[in-house]
């Protein structure tokens, strides 16, 4: 369950019928959970399949996690003259709509959105 996730956990998930895509996560966000993906695509790893299914299974956690390399990263939510964006610690800012239109928008991202963006799907 998704309230049970918490950073440092390590989790995979199904690319295509072969192949599986292995990431962490980093903190929670206000829709979800930030998470980066590692640079590994493997066959099925040592779990059934019944276990992964299609959707990202904990496979492990990382003892004592301590996220680095946060500082400037930023998400974009609101519209016209209410324009913010929310850092990983969890503070808002107000913005431009302008610098608004720069950043990624705050919202959650499922297997499908990932996929695509790995320009598998």
């Amino acid at each position: 369950m998704l309230r049970f996730v918490k950073p440092g956990d390590i989790f995979c998930f199904k690319l295509d019928e072969d192949r599986y895509c292995f990431g962490r996560i980093i903190t929670l966000m206000t829709v979800g959970h930030l998470s980066e993906l590692f640079d590994i695509i493997k066959k099925p790893p040592g779990i059934t399949e019944l276990e992964i299914s299609n959707a990202r299974r904990i496979i492990g956690h990382q003892v004592n996690y301590n996220p680095k390399n946060l500082d400037g990263i930023y998400f974009a939510l609101g519209i016209g003259d209410s324009c913010k964006k929310k850092d990983c610690y969890g503070n808002d800012f107000l913005i431009s709509e302008s610098e608004w239109k720069t950043l990624p928008k705050l919202s959650p991202k499922g297997g499908f959105d990932i996929k695509k963006r790995l320009e598998i799907a």
